[in-house]
């Protein structure tokens, strides 16, 4: 292998496990990020990270025995020290949950919020009292169109088309690398979303198109 890639991959540094089942490395990794975790949210951080890393409940691993490969601790060892270090969980595991959906993240967007969730709810619910009632876009009864302003990651433009699939959603992002991260989502949810990349406070997105519905 050439010695300039292998100098590039970050490895886990110990101390490891006595052993490779579920208690001695779940055991382990509480351990670990002790000195930046608190108490109280060890135990369910320990459970996120090895479902991920294993790609299974805890329920499948132990009907199966499952044992953790030296990848996959070295892995969970990584992780556990970005905790340590103050790192989020979803920048270290590139994923986050939003709305029932799992998107990318990465250090260009921020990480969606829960309260989020709370404004396209309640945008979903206003959404369905508009159907009938001729919106500003000069659109049918059938269609309204809906702007995502910032949209980051996508979390809020995918999820209102997840729960209003016959809204057209489109979303606009001054940065050219959150636009990646939202078109990579829409990709991965299957969701159709119109994505652009513009500044707002200098121009009109989607070229003065009028919408029956802004959210940012």
């Amino acid at each position: 292998m050439d010695s300039s890639v292998m100098n590039i991959i970050e490895r886990g540094k110990g101390p490891w496990p006595k052993a490779n089942d579920e208690r001695s490395v779940r055991d382990w990794f509480v351990e670990r990020m002790s000195p930046g975790v608190e108490e109280g949210e060890r135990m369910p951080m320990a459970g996120f990270c090895l479902d991920f890393v294993s790609q299974k409940g805890r329920g499948e691993r132990m009907m199966s025995e499952f044992r953790y490969s030296e990848s996959l601790i070295d892995q969970l060892a990584l992780i556990c020290d970005g905790l340590v270090n103050g790192r989020p969980v979803q920048y270290l595991t590139s994923t986050a949950h939003f709305d029932d959906l799992d998107l990318f993240v990465d250090s260009s967007v921020l990480i969606p919020r829960p309260e989020t969730e709370e404004l396209v709810f309640a945008l979903s619910e206003k959404m369905d009292k508009l159907w009938g009632v001729k919106g500003l876009s000069g659109n049918s009864r059938d269609i309204l169109d809906v702007l995502d302003v910032g949209t980051g990651s996508g979390c809020i433009a995918l999820s209102i088309k997840n729960r209003v699939p016959r809204a057209n959603v489109f979303a606009t992002d001054f940065s050219k690398e959150a636009i990646e991260v939202a078109s990579k989502n829409a990709k991965s949810t299957g969701l159709d979303v119109t994505f652009e990349c513009s500044d707002i406070l200098l121009e009109t997105p989607f070229n003065k198109k009028p919408f029956d519905a802004v959210v940012s």
